[in-house]
């Protein structure tokens, strides 16, 4: 339940970056999935021991794959 809340105060605040678990909830995939997606849209960013993904490429990548 925790993470469907997080997933609506995103969508809510319009955040340009998420973590992994965040990021996957969003889109409703699994984590590997989404982390797979991620560094193939070279959308992720490090800092320190955290990786942040940049929704804006993640988007752009995810609907290449719109028929």
């Amino acid at each position: 339940m925790r993470a469907r809340k997080r997933v609506e105060m995103t969508r809510a605040m319009g955040k340009k970056y998420v973590k992994y678990d965040e990021g996957a909830a969003l889109y409703s995939m699994g984590l590997n999935t989404f982390q797979r997606m991620a560094h193939e849209a070279q959308a992720t960013v490090r800092v320190g021991r955290s990786v942040w993904v940049n929704l804006d490429l993640f988007d752009k990548y995810f609907q290449t794959f719109a028929e």
